[in-house]
């Protein structure tokens, strides 16, 4: 997955497609194979649905089949596009799927890749620095999860963690719904949990 770096600052969208029906409409030379599903990551309020399986989900494959946007002319890209939209239906008859649940799966996958693909012989260090509101912090599901979706599966042979955040009651009134107060005692199981170092 190439979009792992800013995975949440995104929306991730997976495309189900199926491959025969979109080369039968786009006609493109040469017999590259495209899967009958992959994701997206694209930047939230970019893309309506249908921008994406008209036109994001086929220039993907375009650029692909001429080994990236420099040799694609985009104006004849667009023109078929403009062509294939006046008929039913969009090419492949994509689905999209998506939501937090999914999104939180495809991560949750894509960083144990990460984890089994880095090279537990070397030795490296590293310094995390975690920066937020507590908000949901405390609960177990949660801290434990960033433990182990970034913090263990990053694989350094040795660690510190730097928690940037702040304790009181110091939240403007008007943040402190969104921001509630956390007191130490609260937070001291997933501190623990974050702080754990090998």
């Amino acid at each position: 997955m190439t979009c792992i770096t800013g995975f949440y600052e995104g929306r991730y969208v997976e495309v189900r497609w199926d491959p025969a029906d979109f080369w039968h409409y786009w006609k493109m030379p040469g017999d590259m194979q495209i899967p009958a599903r992959f994701g997206l990551c694209i930047p939230k309020g970019r893309c309506k649905e249908w921008a994406v399986k008209w036109l994001l989900a086929p220039l993907l494959w375009v650029y692909k089949h001429n080994d990236g946007p420099d040799k694609v002319n985009h104006h004849e890209v667009f023109h078929r596009a403009e062509l294939l939209a006046r008929s039913t239906r969009p090419p492949g008859r994509p689905t999209l799927v998506q939501g937090t649940l999914h999104k939180e799966q495809i991560y949750d996958r894509a960083m144990r890749e990460l984890e089994q693909a880095v090279d537990r012989t070397s030795k490296t260090s590293g310094l995390l620095c975690i920066v937020g509101h507590l908000r949901s912090f405390g609960e177990e599901v949660v801290h434990q999860s960033l433990r182990k979706n970034v913090i263990d599966a990053l694989g350094f042979s040795e660690q510190r963690t730097v928690l940037v955040t702040e304790f009181g009651r110091h939240t403007p009134q008007e943040e402190q719904s969104q921001n509630p107060w956390r007191s130490w005692a609260e937070m001291a199981p997933a501190l623990e949990a974050v702080a754990m170092w090998s």
